[in-house]
């Protein structure tokens, strides 16, 4: 007997935004993407707590937080063994914002709910360890 697609469980997302435009730009890219979101957080402290906590399959982070830059946030993140290794996509961030860190995927400024899309598509398929950067 088949898999039933509509029982699969659905990949997890955590957003890590504090713009509430981009929030739900995030979340319509998401939820069209299949992926279930729970919340967002806005702060790399609160990332850290959340991703523990979740296990998301991928992380999208604006490039400015509540208490941190992106890079800073993605150096806690890598930091610890659940979010080690999980892909993350910066929005709205400079090239130069990810650099030596693997499964980071830059989005620059304006980001759009279609370039985020392709951006998920992207850093899943991706091979473990690289970057890349999309106008």
């Amino acid at each position: 007997m088949a898999a039933d697609p509509d029982n699969a469980p659905r990949r997890r997302a955590l957003i890590v935004v504090a713009d509430p435009v981009m929030q739900r730009i995030c979340r319509e890219a998401l939820g069209n993407a299949g992926f279930a979101v729970t919340n967002s957080v806005d702060s790399g402290a609160a990332a850290v707590i959340r991703a523990r906590e979740q296990q998301p399959d991928v992380i999208l982070l604006s490039q400015q937080l509540s208490d941190v830059p992106a890079p800073e946030a993605v150096k806690w993140l890598r930091s610890n063994r659940e979010s080690a290794d999980t892909p993350i996509i910066i929005l709205g961030g400079k090239p130069d914002g990810a650099k030596n860190n693997a499964q980071v995927t830059v989005l620059q400024r304006p980001v759009t709910a279609g370039q985020l899309q392709h951006a998920l598509t992207e850093a899943l398929d991706r091979e473990p360890g690289t970057q890349r950067t999309l106008p």
